[in-house]
């Protein structure tokens, strides 16, 4: 498993062909979070923190997404995170 950001394009392509030559079957997940909700995300964290290069890399990450698709392709699946009902409801009602 590669855990990346996607906005560096040739280093996730060139590990995708080296995995690829030594055998490995490689598939892609990329999982897309709105920028208002990352933003959001890091900007809560405990540490320091640039909203440029926050918003640098969503856009660099998500402008490749048809490079993604031709490299991977039916390998490639994208997840829309704002599509997905928050786990933590489940988690409350489980717990009570």
């Amino acid at each position: 498993m590669i855990d990346s950001i996607g906005r560096d394009v040739d280093v996730i392509i060139r590990d995708k062909y080296y995995l690829e030559s030594i055998g490995y079957s490689v598939y892609m997940v990329m999982v897309y979070s709105d920028l208002k909700i990352c933003v959001d995300r890091v900007e809560n964290r405990e540490r320091s923190y640039d909203k440029k290069i926050t918003i640098k890399s969503w856009y660099d990450a998500y402008s490749n997404i048809v490079t993604y698709k031709r490299a991977f392709k039916d390998k490639f699946m994208l997840i829309q995170t704002d599509l997905i009902e928050p786990i933590d409801i489940y988690i409350k009602d489980f717990l009570q």
